[in-house]
């Protein structure tokens, strides 16, 4: 350890005292390879990074680079650093957004040198990296193709979609039309499904199951970085293959690039977490995308879930959000259930007008034989009664109301299982429904607040379904259980919320 020691000296005395910037990093290079080589496994060497990578454009650096293009490009949209090496993503025309369907510029691509390596006449051009290391998908009139970072173009924008795959010899796994296949290294186009070693690409993604394979992370993606503020934010272009099936948007922006000692840098991810076959036509797939960071009075954490409908061939049918956001309980529930091929339950993490501010509540779609799918309704608050065969389960969860307000934030009761109350609610608003004439004062007052509440009828017996029947049945013996322990089963607690800023 002394010699690394005398090593680290030598190496801050080469750095402080030269005058060539260039010698200095290969001379701090050519002792790093040789220290490396003759090393002991215990000792450990730290190299300052910094001294060796390309760093972010500072405002005289991007007033520069404007001048400099000036008069070939109208504009210079973002830069990127990969494998040490400036790469600028350059406009022609007016940019307005990729989600213009008029669109009125293109785009191209330049090195470090200002060489044209990707010609600018696209529409879209993504992140480097998104299908292979150190390639850029481009895309022209809804048809996607495939650029190294030396200019060749590897795919034709032909093919209505390109997938990642990480199998050896192959660029990407295609799609045109409703037939796919794969694009081999020698750029030969591949079509089959029984070819081998790639069998599985002669098939959808999601047929082969390879969709479970597609995830990407912002700590693991290329960012485009914006050229026009320092310290910039960060873009990425959301993969042509996610952004088709409508997972996510079209572009998602990544603030606090850089960092400071006051801001973390935001964190996004995304990933196929499940899939599921509705007869021999429908897919559905659950994707997730998680979102951490600052912003501008607080610290934000989003989570979204979405369950996908796709048809075989790719084409999506519809899409549902199955949790947006926290729970407002401090965890983050995802849920959903299938009650065979036509009923679909997700879970809400909020309220509507009934007293508590958040809580984990249920909504319901039909899915029909082509995959289309139709939000059920009821005037009921606790949906679920209306729709499935509950159990003790549905009662318990993250029940939060607001108790009282000061200036510094805000106290609020929490509860893990639903009172009595709740229970006597969920029990006659079934009633109710379907037109019931209360008896008593209490529930007169409390349902003719609601427009859809009209008392007509003095028995609704004859109205009351197989599911309600039971389901009342499940909460009146919840009911029972509770009385003379209802806390022990709420758990009630208080709870203080301090107001941001």
């Amino acid at each position: 350890m002394k010699k690394l020691l005398s090593l680290f000296i030598s190496l801050a005395l080469l750095v402080s005292c030269s005058n060539n910037k260039e010698k200095e990093k290969e001379e701090i290079l050519e002792v790093l390879e040789n220290t490396i080589e003759n090393k002991e496994a215990t000792d450990l060497i730290i190299i300052p990074e910094a001294e060796l990578r390309l760093s972010y454009l500072k405002e005289d650096d991007l007033k520069s680079l404007k001048e400099k293009l000036k008069g070939k490009y109208d504009q210079i949209l973002f830069y990127s650093i990969y494998d040490n090496n400036y790469y600028y993503y350059v406009v022609n025309g007016l940019f307005e957004g990729f989600k213009k369907e008029e669109q009125t510029f293109t785009i191209g691509i330049l090195d470090t040198n200002f060489n044209e390596i990707i010609p600018v006449v696209y529409d879209k051009i993504y992140n480097i990296g998104t299908i292979q290391e150190g390639t850029v998908v481009v895309e022209k009139n809804g048809l996607r193709g495939l650029y190294d970072l030396n200019g060749n173009k590897l795919i034709e924008a032909k093919y209505q979609a390109l997938y990642p795959v990480n199998e050896q010899n192959v660029l990407a796994q295609f799609k045109k039309g409703n037939i796919f296949g794969w694009i081999d290294l020698g750029r030969n186009e591949r079509k089959g499904k029984t070819i081998a070693p790639h069998k599985e690409l002669g098939r959808s993604p999601l047929e082969s199951q390879l969709i479970k394979n597609w995830e990407f992370s912002n700590k693991k993606t290329n960012l485009l970085l914006d050229a026009k503020y320092y310290p910039p934010s960060g873009n990425i272009i959301t993969p042509s293959y996610i952004f088709d099936l409508g997972f996510l948007p079209t572009q998602l922006p990544v603030l606090n690039v850089i960092g400071s000692e006051y801001m973390d840098n935001n964190d996004a991810s995304f990933k196929v977490k499940a899939t599921k076959s509705f007869g021999e036509n429908v897919l559905a797939v659950i994707v997730g995308f998680f979102e951490t960071g600052p912003d501008a009075r607080d610290y934000f954490v989003d989570n979204e879930t979405k369950l996908v409908l796709l048809n075989r061939n790719m084409q999506p049918i519809s899409n549902i959000t199955l949790q947006n956001g926290d729970t407002d309980c401090n965890t983050y529930k995802e849920y959903y259930k299938f009650f065979g091929d036509t009923l679909i339950e997700i879970m809400q993490g909020d309220a509507l007008d009934y007293p508590y501010h958040s809580l984990q509540g249920y909504k319901y779609f039909a899915l029909d034989k082509t995959g289309k799918t139709t939000e059920l309704k009821t005037n009921r608050f606790f949906k679920y009664t209306k729709f499935v065969k509950i159990d003790k389960d549905y009662f318990y969860g993250c029940y939060r109301k607001e108790i009282g307000y000061q200036e510094i934030g805000t106290s609020h009761e929490l509860l893990k299982h639903l009172s009595i109350k709740d229970l006597d609610v969920m029990r006659n608003e079934i009633f109710a429904e379907y037109g019931y004439k209360f008896k008593s004062k209490k529930w007169q007052e409390f349902f003719a607040k609601y427009d859809w509440y009209k008392p007509v009828k003095d028995n609704v017996d004859e109205f009351l379904t197989e599911k309600d029947k039971y389901n009342i049945k499940v909460i009146l013996e919840t009911k029972a259980k509770m009385k003379g322990h209802e806390n022990q089963y709420t758990k009630k607690d208080t709870i203080f919320i301090s107001n941001a800023g």
